[in-house]
């Protein structure tokens, strides 16, 4: 986001009473701004890297039909100026929302990888997500706020807002509200020390369990052979070696080991890390092989060879080689992400104290 973009972000936070989160550098959380807005809980922000998307969560006191809920919103005419609204179907049946949840270990989530390319119109019983794709111009922050003004004022005819009650318990908090997991929520004391012992136990019950290291590093190793072979065949084919193949190698691998561990820990990410690179090392070693036995078919297709080329490569023009490990490792970085055990513990911080921009 550009200077002025980010001083228009702050100014309507300011005059929304929100908290502005700039981006983190180097960090893929971009934007967002959350807090109470005549009555409901907001967070409002972006997601993606290449396909930027705007979202704007709204959470408000249980209903007990979140389908009709969402239809309402639908036929509400207010809303038909909103970009995209028309071309929105209609709800099929209740659905409970995946973004944001009191999940069975008591957390609450706004997962970024449940925002991207989900449908743009989603609701529960206790929260409505709008996601509004921008892959060629991001709207002006007053058009955002225009947008989100207008669905805030629709759910307010709609539904009840907030009246200084724990959303759990029923308990008379008043206005405060803690972020769980960077998510506004109308929390007591109690009831956020009940949420995490409830993520204590979830997390000691996980780690009793063994992960399934052969099995896992089994799948890795034939991802990592599969991924490996495919990028030979590509690069062969092409006369080109696609070295962004080597984070597709990657995600393979990451996925094939969860699949075989069930179960992640530091152990399987250094097992997915390793398979990655040799992954994208065999790759390499098999297109060279390759070309030596389209230059002399009488040697045919030998991997020693290969692993010749490659070592002499390395050695003469290293720039050639490195360039693909180098996308490997890369690639290790998202291995490591996708094997990280998870989180059970929420953060809870109060509103007033969470990280905001100065």
């Amino acid at each position: 986001m550009g200077f002025v973009s980010k001083n228009a972000w702050k100014e309507w936070a300011r005059q929304w009473g929100l908290t502005y989160h700039a981006p983190r550098f180097l960090s893929s959380t971009r934007e967002w701004m959350a807090g109470a807005h005549r009555g409901f809980l907001v967070k409002a922000g972006w997601v993606g890297d290449r396909h930027l998307e705007f979202y704007v969560l709204i959470r408000f006191p249980k209903v007990p039909d979140a389908s009709m809920l969402r239809q309402r919103l639908l036929d509400d005419p207010a809303l038909a100026g909103l970009p995209g609204w028309s071309k929105i179907k209609p709800a099929e049946g209740r659905k409970t929302l995946g973004p944001v949840a009191f999940a069975s270990q008591g957390s609450v989530k706004l997962a970024r990888s449940n925002i991207v390319g989900t449908k743009p119109l989603i609701a529960d019983d206790s929260s409505v997500v709008w996601t509004r794709p921008c892959p060629w111009r991001r709207p002006s922050p007053e058009q955002l706020r225009a947008w989100v003004e207008a669905l805030v004022v629709a759910l307010s005819q709609t539904t009840r807002t907030f009246d200084g009650r724990c959303e759990q318990c029923g308990r008379g908090i008043g206005e405060r509200f803690v972020m769980v997991d960077d998510v506004p929520v109308h929390l007591c004391e109690t009831c956020q020390q009940d949420l995490v012992q409830k993520g204590r136990m979830a997390e000691q019950q996980y780690d009793e369990g063994g992960a399934n290291h052969v099995l896992g590093t089994f799948y890795a190793g034939a991802a990592a052979v599969a991924g490996g072979a495919l990028w030979a065949a590509i690069s062969y084919y092409t006369d080109r070696m696609f070295a962004l193949v080597a984070i597709g190698i990657a995600l393979l691998v990451g996925f094939a080991y969860r699949l075989g561990a069930k179960k992640m820990d530091p152990a399987g990410q250094a097992i997915g890390v390793v398979f990655t690179l040799a992954g994208v090392l065999l790759g390499d070693i098999l297109f060279y092989a390759a070309l030596v036995m389209r230059r002399q078919p009488e040697i045919g297709f030998r991997l020693n060879a290969g692993w010749i080329v490659f070592m002499k490569l390395l050695q003469n023009a290293p720039g050639d080689v490195l360039v693909s490990l180098l996308f490997g490792l890369i690639g290790s970085i998202y291995v490591v992400r996708m094997l990280a055990r998870p989180r059970f513990v929420p953060k809870i911080e109060p509103a007033d104290q969470t990280k905001a921009a100065a």
